[in-house]
């Protein structure tokens, strides 16, 4: 996910501060941020139970699951940030006319995976909500930033997108740990058990596994696309993160070179890349390990004169297949660093660095998709800014490892959504926010035509898509266009 904050004056936003200070006057109020990423998870694979905690949106989500769906009442009256009370994305995407049309999603199961679904009451007022737990603890609301990549309002702000596109629609909320095959289990239970159409998930992982299709999640992406579910995944945010970006996260890759022999890749320039770092920083290395058991690479930070090493990297395996790679997470003074990686055994293979919270002077926009976008069985979805209506820079894409072309679809991003309005952002952005506008619309159109299968559903949008410019160049599919619901269907 982005977020995109505004310097709001209006009065809205004075009221919501004033609201603000007294929540923490009275200790019950907390800040949005930035999450350090978790360590892995062994045991995430265990029987979910049912939850635990005694929290009031606890007992909800234990009732939802014994009972199946229900309309979760709102505490407070619902506030439409737009004037109209119609978020932007659903303007753009026509949703507004289906649904004035009486094409709600009604009837329809949509599935949403997440780390939380936080505040439900209070951001999905309405919303006829079904929550099954994936993790050890049966848990559905989770608060512990370590064991969420996105924060605690991320899952909500996607459910609240999906129920404004689709407002007729039954959600299943499934909430899972930070292992893969707690995701491929929660698409398993969407697809069998809970009996959805259509599947939607912000989310991924970047290192430790095929990016050819071919992994343990991608089969169950493809398993559910097979059982005629629609399945959206985001493409991942890291197709920017360049020196002088707005974006700090990004993506390299390169053959592994060392011509002057000195011990470290010939990154151009002087074997290393310039780094500009504010803080936090997490940088992972990864490399084919699983076919080259033998390789092993590493890196180093060192201070911007090249000399000091500042810090190293520590090697790492991705939960659930032991496949190593190297990660540096930590905190430095904010500056200019420099980063080499060197060669500690077996051949010169291709290398591939994604990096959250710093700058790179050298980026690969190709490739950048997250796992499980990959996977055969998946709609991988980009990002284009609902006011410009271009692609998102820093919007993923392809190809995968064997060549597919990714993202098969584009939607509006930094939309307005009352969750992140909570905290004060003016939009939530990336391909976290384009992703559930395509699952809400695969559930308008599943409600039109109930025998649609998932090829059918994206025929229609491809059909019916805006073309975009800056297409068939660095990764970004020739022909990329963005989502449209079109005319509206007859009845």
């Amino acid at each position: 996910m982005r977020l995109r904050i505004s310097r709001w004056q209006s009065v809205r936003w004075r009221v919501a501060f004033v609201a603000l200070v007294v929540v923490l006057l009275i200790g019950c109020g907390g800040d949005l941020t930035l999450p350090t990423p978790p360590a892995d998870v062994a045991d995430a694979i265990k029987t979910a139970a049912m939850p635990t905690a005694l929290t009031a949106e606890a007992m909800t989500a234990a009732a939802a699951i014994a009972t199946g769906p229900t309309a979760v009442p709102s505490p407070t009256p619902p506030v439409g940030l737009s004037k109209d009370g119609t978020s932007e994305g659903v303007r753009l995407t026509g949703a507004d006319r289906w649904q004035q049309a009486g094409i709600t999603g009604k009837g329809v199961r949509v599935g949403l995976i997440e780390w939380t679904f936080n505040d439900t009451a209070r951001f999905l007022p309405g919303a006829h909500l079904t929550v099954k737990s994936f993790r050890p603890d049966g848990a559905t609301v989770v608060t512990d930033e370590s064991e969420l990549p996105y924060g605690t309002l991320h899952g909500t702000a996607t459910a609240e997108i999906v129920h404004e596109m689709a407002p007729g629609a039954d959600l299943y909320l499934a909430v899972i740990t930070l292992s893969p095959e707690s995701f491929a289990r929660a698409v398993d239970w969407l697809t069998n058990t809970a009996k959805v159409s259509v599947i939607s998930f912000s989310g991924g992982w970047y290192n430790g596994y095929p990016k050819d299709g071919t992994s343990a999640a991608a089969h169950a992406v493809d398993r559910a696309k097979a059982a005629g579910v629609f399945v959206a995944l985001s493409a991942g945010n890291k197709a920017s993160g360049v020196l002088g970006s707005n974006a700090n996260e990004g993506h390299y890759r390169a053959q592994y070179t060392d011509a002057d022999g000195d011990g470290y890749h010939d990154f151009s320039g002087p074997n290393g890349v310039e780094v500009r770092a504010t803080g936090y920083l997490r940088i992972q290395l990864d490399w084919d390990a699983a076919n080259h058991p033998d390789a092993a690479y590493s890196f180093v930070l060192f201070a911007e004169d090249g000399v000091t090493a500042i810090d190293r990297s520590q090697p790492s395996t991705a939960p659930g297949n032991n496949v190593p790679y190297q990660v540096l997470e930590t905190r430095v003074p904010k500056g200019m660093y420099l980063l080499r990686v060197t060669k500690d055994n077996g051949a010169d293979l291709p290398i591939e660095i994604f990096f959250n919270g710093v700058q790179f002077g050298q980026i690969t926009p190709e490739s950048s998709l997250n796992l499980f976008a990959d996977a055969r069985g998946a709609v991988a979805v980009g990002a284009v800014n609902w006011k410009t209506d271009t692609i998102e820079p820093y919007a993923s894409r392809g190809p995968t490892a064997d060549g597919r072309p990714k993202p098969d679809l584009y939607a509006p991003d930094c939309t307005s959504t009352l969750a992140y309005a909570s905290v004060g952002s003016d939009g939530f952005c990336g391909t976290s926010a384009a992703t559930p506008h395509v699952a809400g619309a695969a559930a308008l159109y599943k409600q039109a035509n109930p025998t649609a299968a998932p090829d059918d559903i994206l025929a229609y949008f491809r059909a019916h898509a805006k073309s975009l410019p800056d297409a068939g160049h660095d990764g970004i599919p020739a022909g990329a266009a963005r989502l449209d619901l079109g005319p509206i269907p007859s009845r």
